[in-house]
């Protein structure tokens, strides 16, 4: 049985570790070019990729060892049940979410934590390009979206761009999800789900320009854009 000073060891250095490989594995897509039923080298899937032979195998090893690929003697390698998960052409894919989750945008944000990210009321990250707001304005009422708002249009470029990730109410006739959700949002506190429009105003009260609100294919959520103007 590990120790307490080994477990927290184990968290300080493994999470991290293992998220980064799995993320480079991910970057490569080295896991294109593997599969469950065959055996592969580490020379053969850098002769395809153009990756350096070498470096490419000690990333095979590393990724074998967090249980995504198997590694067999003679540097072969075919990929686990897990690993299978991260070739692109697998249904429902995860490659592109570990590419996300262990990139360079979902770490930056993380040097917020000692500091607590601060109060989006009084304070954001200045001079982004791109500011988004997933299931975040629902929360709020239609005053407090727009002193959010409003922060964000302060700290935003010139040409600063904002989207707003929600559940959109469609029109009059349409049976919809967010049409219950809002009643959720009803019981638990100031929020609502709101329409396109409701969300242009707010965009509009706040010094931003609606721009259009996007529709994802067969998704349940849409995306509300904004500029500066």
């Amino acid at each position: 049985m590990e120790t307490a000073s080994e477990e927290v060891t184990g968290m300080i250095f493994m999470s991290k570790w293992s998220s980064q490989t799995l993320c480079a594995g991910a970057e490569l897509g080295v896991f294109d070019f593997l599969s469950r039923d065959r055996v592969r080298t580490a020379s053969e899937v850098a002769a395809e990729t153009g990756l350096d032979p070498a470096l490419l195998y000690r990333l095979l090893r590393a990724l074998a060892s967090i249980g995504l690929l198997n590694e067999m003697p003679g540097r072969q390698f075919n990929l686990t049940e897990r690993g299978a998960v991260l070739r692109t052409d697998a249904p429902g894919s995860l490659r592109y979410m570990a590419m996300l989750e262990g990139g360079p945008e979902h770490w930056a944000i993380w040097k917020h934590v000692p500091a607590m990210a601060g109060d989006m009321f009084k304070e954001v990250p200045s001079h982004a390009d791109v500011y988004s707001l997933k299931m975040i304005l629902h929360d709020w009422n239609d005053s407090e979206c727009t002193q959010i708002l409003q922060t964000i249009r302060h700290r935003a470029k010139p040409d600063g761009r904002i989207f707003i990730v929600e559940h959109i109410v469609p029109g009059p006739s349409e049976s919809h999800f967010s049409k219950l959700f809002d009643i959720h949002m009803m019981c638990w506190g100031t929020g609502q789900e709101r329409t396109e429009e409701e969300y242009a105003s707010l965009l509009e009260a706040s010094g931003w320009r609606f721009v259009t609100c996007h529709y994802p294919p067969h998704a349940s959520m849409g995306v509300v854009e904004g500029a500066v103007r």
